[in-house]
């Protein structure tokens, strides 16, 4: 599970993204349709068939301006768990 917001002057609440069917040997995700330009802070959680582990610290990343591709103009963000 990831967590996201953006990270601002005023607290915004946490969106929550429900990563299903991935290895443990993923450790990173691409999240799309984010704000361009923007400071977003991160969490993630992980789970197993022992249950929920804790959330990780959070770290913060920064999206670059709009990019045009074959699904038009989106902003993604490459999420690496170390």
């Amino acid at each position: 599970m990831v967590r996201y917001r953006i990270l601002s002057s005023t607290t915004t609440e946490w969106r929550t993204l429900r990563v299903g069917g991935l290895s443990a040997e993923v450790t990173s995700l691409t999240l799309h349709q984010l704000r361009p330009e923007t400071v977003y802070e991160f969490t993630v959680l992980a789970r197993n068939r022992l249950g929920d582990g804790l959330f990780s610290d959070i770290t913060t990343a920064r999206t670059k301006s709009k990019c045009s591709n074959a699904a038009g103009d989106v902003v993604r963000l490459n999420v690496k768990v170390a």
